[in-house]
């Protein structure tokens, strides 16, 4: 079947109404940053109450011996303590926020095969707009999310829904429109995905940011920050340890001022 894809003008109100399928790149925070952002973690604060409430006992007992013996040892232990717990956090997630944007910029250089005007064209990745008509052969990467016009593959799809074996998808036919939430429909195909068998014709339906990856990145990256441990994210990013963390929290603190008075 021979395929025309979008004209110019399409292109360009589809661009105009839906933008191109680029990917928004993730704000890289400085190490200080991210360093400073790491003592709103529960657990540091606890241990930044035990350093102070046990540099207070000790400072007391330099002036009142009868009060005991001051164990600086302790205060060392929690300092190193706090010290590495909030450093190797910090490090670790400056160095994939680095690494996140240096893939991604990569993943920006694919080329794909698309029809425009009547002929086959290779574009980059992210000047893709939706009701584009791209070519898949095996070993491509899906570049946006869509369905397929014409032909049948097998995709892997891993590391979006942790699927192990690879997945058949086929043509959307005269079947009514999926849910593009649902990561295991056969008449879907996902960006960032690969095809390992076949050929197809796919039209893309979402690009950039909405598809799913866009989404999953833009979800993990909230989770990424430290900002606070009831920070407000979108509702996949939610867990149980946001309602039920004051409660915790006091009951750590509680248990903690039991320790050193004791």
């Amino acid at each position: 079947m021979k395929y025309t894809g979008l004209t110019k003008e399409e292109v360009q109100r589809s661009f105009e109404e839906h933008s191109n399928n680029a990917l928004s790149s993730k704000e890289t925070e400085t190490f200080w940053s991210i360093l400073i952002g790491a003592f709103d973690d529960p657990w540091i604060k606890v241990l930044l109450f035990g350093l102070s409430l046990k540099t207070v006992i000790n400072i007391a007992c330099m002036f009142n011996p009868s009060l005991g013996h001051a164990d600086w040892i302790e205060v060392v232990s929690l300092i190193a303590a706090i010290a590495l717990s909030t450093g190797v956090a910090a490090l670790s997630e400056w160095k994939n926020g680095k690494e996140f944007n240096s893939l991604q910029e990569q993943a920006s250089k694919i080329v794909v095969k698309v029809y425009r005007d009547g002929h086959l064209h290779e574009l980059n990745i992210d000047e893709l707009v939706v009701g584009d008509v791209v070519q898949l052969r095996a070993g491509d990467q899906i570049p946006a999310d869509g369905i397929i016009l014409d032909g049948q593959l097998k995709v892997n799809q891993a590391s979006l829904n942790g699927e192990s074996d690879d997945a058949k998808k086929i043509a959307l036919g005269n079947n009514p429109k999926p849910n593009s939430e649902d990561t295991f429909n056969e008449f879907i195909l996902l960006r960032g995905s690969f095809v390992t068998e076949g050929e197809a014709v796919m039209e893309v339906t979402t690009i950039g940011d909405k598809t799913m990856l866009g989404l999953d990145q833009r979800c993990n990256s909230r989770r990424r920050k430290r900002i606070s441990i009831k920070r407000k994210t979108c509702s996949p990013c939610r867990t149980n340890w946001c309602y039920r963390g004051p409660l915790v929290q006091l009951v750590i603190w509680l248990s903690m001022l039991f320790l050193f008075l004791v």
